[in-house]
């Protein structure tokens, strides 16, 4: 079993020893194939000679090499050496969190900005039902420049020999350090310290333990102590179990919300905890807003604190420069001489920001900025100067989206069914340059050349932007499996621009320089999202929530040295891939904030909005036939479980269906109307379960499987149901279930990925969406199969829902609710796609007769998130 530098593990040759613990000794390797570094963990003899456990091992390690996520250390494979076994791991270079934590306490600001990132990576595991188990500081990577990797994910549960065959006793088998005679070097499942109460008492655990952990972790960063630190490990377990809990020790600027969240996450009884990590997001956006401790340092003469700014905008930074000797001047003009600080822009009366469409864009100079907005009676594009308080609505925009600024700041751009140009200063009707589908981002050169993505899975155009022939300026690469450029944006020199490339291969995304010049592209860097240049020399992205700046020659197009993060928190559109925040050559940045989970809101055929349902949570949600239900997922209000709930729309009553101590959500009717199917997560089950829609009685369990697996609709005839699976090594199938037995066959299942299946009416059609052409498509195919199928979109769609009769099918593409009439008769015929208005979500169902639609919205009639702006965010 020995290791020597300079042996070699497969394709890779070991350079040198990293460490080694209770999960064997770790090294560092060179792949020969790739010529990359890799940490390889060596394996305990244990492994080796218990065949058994071994095949366990190499079962659980491939679930956790399903895991990919930018905070998660990842897994690349398993090998062998004779009688050497090695875990391939990504080689994470810096200190660990608990090297960081030995010079003292982290400041509230970065505390907040790490936490942020262990709650994206635990959430990102707890949904494909993977718990760490052994979350501690040791196990984080927590580079100085912000960024955080959780190492040896799930590797407790890899390790643990139960099952095996070996005999171990079960409680032994749950104590904080296991070591079996002289052939099993200390095999951690878990470290005393940092064991939730259940573990530390050999209960089973599920991913509360990972929450309680988080908890621990986080009070460790505040205090620079261990929470629970005895001199043995019984003495600190005792402590776990027993000792009170020092919230005292906490730093007195600790914002109110991050406390909450220490008392919610370190409740000892897990029925009390905090239900689902991902909560804990929106309580440490709450704490950063409250915070008293700036994000920023100040200089002497203007408030520690930071400013709010409402109606006034940044006029109040305009006067707070007067103690700091600058006069009064633009807030532009003093932008470069201001300290940094951060402010924050809120809406006009009865609006409400529609970030979704775009985020806030900053004119180049600073001078100015453009939002979308909503309103009771109309969407639009506002403008308005930074240092005024008024702002402004562009006629003649009810369907814009993706805002942009010509180079000087006197004309703004956007998208609609056309690329459009409006003059700021001297008004009048916007002037269409080029036809468009579903934008995905658009850009203005100081040469007088507008480049745009005219689709989601398009190359890019240019156009004059005094008008005239638009052309292709980008070709995509088939050698790097690309399907779409989006997000251009220019280069100083107005020649250069540089624009995001999605590949469908994994990890081959990437930001690429192109030329107005010439179809010769330059590949900068690969880059799971797009990136903007923010002058003189940076490039700005948005991962997990952290904003981050790289180092950039934009002569040289080199990119240099590591990410250092700017401020967390910062919203991402996912579905059209857009990070929410816009910067200005002079020092000034605006972003939004992550959004808040949305709320059920009815819009008629016109857009308007309606009715609301005050329900908090992400919701899933489904229409009963007759239209008088509505049945959702939500959390309960003490304990934040999510379970089923039933709303009867005429009487405003909502009921709880669902009361298993496990994660229930996804529910689906019966085509009568009487059951509701849904999935429970207990751990890492997926369980089918069925209850009657009244509540009586208990649920049905139909199966349950180790993969994730989503109810999508029942058939008429009550006997079978639709689910979409995620299987081993799937992209996402759609199944049908026989309801009696539980028996499974595939309606589609090819190496793309297929999801949100909806069943017509009267079963005998089923639509879909496929990505067999490179993006999400709507498909609609008989039901049995025939082999006839119909296209119905271009460009890309979302969420197909039947109507009542069967005899019109809507989907959200190209931003819009499309709505497509159904023929039945002779035989089956669709007809042309008709925007109906600008989708404000993708998640929705219908009322029978296709007059209402009911959206999962943003935010509530009334209420925004204000536009943060950030003084100086280049400066140190």
């Amino acid at each position: 079993m020995s290791v020597d530098v300079g042996s070699r593990i497969g394709p890779y040759e070991v350079v040198s020893k990293l460490g080694e613990g209770g999960m064997g000794e770790v090294w560092r390797a060179t792949d020969s194939r790739l010529r990359r570094d890799v940490a390889i963990k060596v394996l305990p003899r244990a492994f080796a000679d218990d065949p058994e456990r071994l095949a366990r091992f190499e079962r659980e390690a491939q679930v956790l090499a399903h895991l990919q996520h930018p905070n998660i250390a990842a897994i690349f494979g398993l090998e062998e050496a004779g009688a050497t076994r090695g875990l391939v791991l990504e080689l994470v270079e810096g200190p660990t969190l608990a090297e960081r934590l030995a010079h003292g306490p982290l400041a509230l600001e970065e505390s907040l900005a790490i936490a942020r990132q262990l709650v994206d990576a635990l959430e990102e595991a707890h949904e494909k039902g993977i718990v760490h188990r052994d979350l501690k500081p040791q196990n984080v990577k927590a580079a100085i420049d912000g960024r955080v990797k959780v190492l040896d994910f799930g590797l407790a549960k890899a390790m643990d020999p139960m099952a095996s065959g070996s005999g171990v006793n079960e409680q032994l088998a749950m104590s904080p350090t296991l070591t079996l005679g002289a052939t099993v070097q200390g095999v951690i499942l878990g470290t005393a310290a940092y064991m939730a109460p259940e573990q530390a008492k050999g209960i089973a655990v599920d991913k509360r333990a990972d929450i309680w952990a988080f908890g621990v972790v986080l009070y460790e960063m505040l205090v620079a102590r261990r929470l629970f630190d005895g001199d043995t490990v019984p003495e600190t377990l005792a402590g776990v179990l027993r000792a009170e809990i020092d919230f005292a020790a906490l730093p007195a600027s600790t914002p109110p919300a991050l406390r909450r969240l220490l008392e919610r996450c370190l409740e000892r009884n897990p029925k009390n905890r905090l239900r689902d990590i991902g909560d804990a997001r929106f309580m440490l956006a709450e704490a950063e807003r409250e915070s008293s401790v700036p994000a920023i340092s100040s200089a002497p003469g203007l408030p520690s604190r930071r400013l709010t700014l409402l109606a006034a905008g940044l006029a109040v930074l305009a006067a707070a420069a007067l103690g700091l000797g600058i006069g009064r001047r633009s807030i532009v003009t003093a932008a470069a001489e201001l300290p940094r600080a951060r402010l924050e822009i809120s809406t006009p009366k009865d609006v409400t920001f529609n970030d979704a469409d775009g985020p806030v864009t900053l004119s180049a100079d600073g001078r100015r900025l453009a939002f979308l907005a909503r309103s009771e009676d109309t969407n639009g594009l506002w403008w308005r100067n930074l240092d005024s308080a008024e702002a402004r609505l562009v006629p003649g925009t009810k369907d814009a989206y993706e805002p942009f600024w010509s180079p000087d700041g006197r004309t703004l751009g956007f998208c609609s069914s056309q690329l459009m140009r409006w003059d700021v200063e001297d008004g009048g009707a916007p002037v269409p340059l080029a036809p468009m589908e579903d934008a995905r981002g658009a850009a203005w050169s100081s040469r007088g050349v507008i480049v745009y993505a005219p689709a989601p899975n398009s190359f890019l155009m240019a156009v004059p932007a005094a008008g005239g022939a638009a052309r292709a300026v980008t070709r995509l690469d088939a050698t790097h499996a690309e399907v779409a450029h989006v997000r251009p944006q220019f280069l100083p020199d107005g020649r250069h621009f540089i624009y995001w490339a999605s590949s469908s291969r994994p990890g081959d995304s990437a930001i690429v320089v192109g030329d107005l010049d010439s179809t010769e592209t330059r590949r900068l860097l690969t880059l799971e999202v797009p990136a903007r240049f923010a002058a003189p020399s940076s490039l700005m992205f948005v991962r997990s929530g952290t904003l981050s700046t790289l180092s950039f020659d934009p002569d040289r197009l080199l990119v240099q040295g590591e990410p250092s993060t700017v401020v967390s928190g910062v919203d991402f559109i996912e579905e059209y891939v857009n990070p929410a925040f816009s910067v200005s050559s002079n020092g000034i940045l605006a972003f939004h904030r992550q959004r808040e989970p949305g709320i059920p809101t009815w819009f008629d055929r016109s857009g308007r909005r309606g009715e609301t349902f005050g329900l908090s949570g992400d919701n899933n949600l489904d229409l009963s036939p007759d239209g008088k239900r509505l049945a959702v997922d939500a959390p309960e209000t003490t304990t934040r479980q999510l379970d089923v709930w039933v709303i009867d729309l005429e009487r405003g009553v909502r009921t709880r269906l669902t009361f298993e101590p496990a994660m229930d959500l996804g529910p689906v009717w019966s085509a009568d109307g009487r059951e509701i199917f849904y999935v429970s997560r207990e751990g890492q089950r997926n369980i089918l379960r069925s209850k009657l829609a009244s509540g009586v009685g208990t649920a049905r369990d139909i199966f349950s499987t180790e993969y994730l697996l989503e109810p999508i609709a029942g058939f008429p005839d009550a006997r079978h149901l639709l689910i979409e699976a995620w299987p081993p090594d799937s992209h996402g199938d759609l199944e049908v279930v026989d309801l009696a037995t539980g028996a499974r066959q595939p309606f589609v299942a090819t190496p793309a990925h297929e999801e949100s299946g909806r069943i017509s009416p009267d079963g005998n059609l089923i639509a879909y969406l496929s990505e067999e052409s490179g993006a999400p498509e709507a498909y609609v195919q008989p039901y049995p199969p025939t082999g006839e199928r119909w296209q119905l979109s271009s460009g890309g769609a979302a969420a197909p829902r039947w109507r009542g009769d069967g005899r019109e099918l809507f989907y959200v593409s190209r931003g819009q609710l499309q709505s497509v009439a159904v023929q039945r008769t002779p035989r089956f015929a669709f007809g042309k796609p008709e925007p109906l208005f600008r989708s404000p979500g993708r998640d929705y169902v219908v009322d029978r007769t296709g007059q209402r639609f009911l959206f999962v919205n943003s935010t509530q009639t009334g209420e925004s998130t204000p536009i943060e702006i950030f003084i100086g965010w280049n400066r140190r």
